[in-house]
């Protein structure tokens, strides 16, 4: 199943999840805006929103493509002009989240279905730092998350 999610400045989030022997996990996210970019660095919190469905336990590994760009240094765009940014497993936006390569980490979780609220919310930060602005305009990425 895919999902379109708005995540961030026009950032947009496909999602897809996998079925398990024990049931399944289905990604959403409300969005992360970086609001108007003045040169200064900005970051925002967001999340990403795991439905569980199922019997016993899931364990689950949550992965996030490139976009535009590398894991190093994710784009949004405009045409040709961009603006760097990246996305992060912690507040101190030290661990790159991706798919376990390029630098970047996987995160890792398990869910128990069989209560009453088998749902999983994870933070997702985001930094836009300090950079020289490019044109004016709307700037736009898409991120495939993926729950295997």
């Amino acid at each position: 199943m895919i999902r379109r999610l708005i995540f961030a400045a026009l950032l947009m989030f496909f999602g897809t999840g996998v079925a398990h022997a024990n049931g399944s996990c289905t990604p959403t996210s409300a969005g992360i805006s970086f609001g108007t970019f003045a040169g200064s660095q900005v970051t925002n919190i967001g999340s990403i929103v795991l439905t569980c469905s199922g019997n016993g336990t899931i364990n689950y590994t949550v992965t996030l493509t490139t976009g535009n760009g590398t894991y190093a240094t994710r784009l949004l765009k405009n045409g040709t002009p961009s603006l760097q940014y990246n996305l992060y497993k912690d507040a101190v936006f030290g661990q790159i989240w991706g798919d376990g390569t390029g630098g970047s980490t996987t995160l890792i979780g398990s869910v128990n279905v069989n209560t009453s609220s088998p749902i999983v919310t994870i933070p997702l930060y985001a930094k836009l730092p300090v950079q020289a602005l490019p044109a004016q305009g709307g700037y736009s990425d898409t991120i495939t998350v993926s729950v295997n």
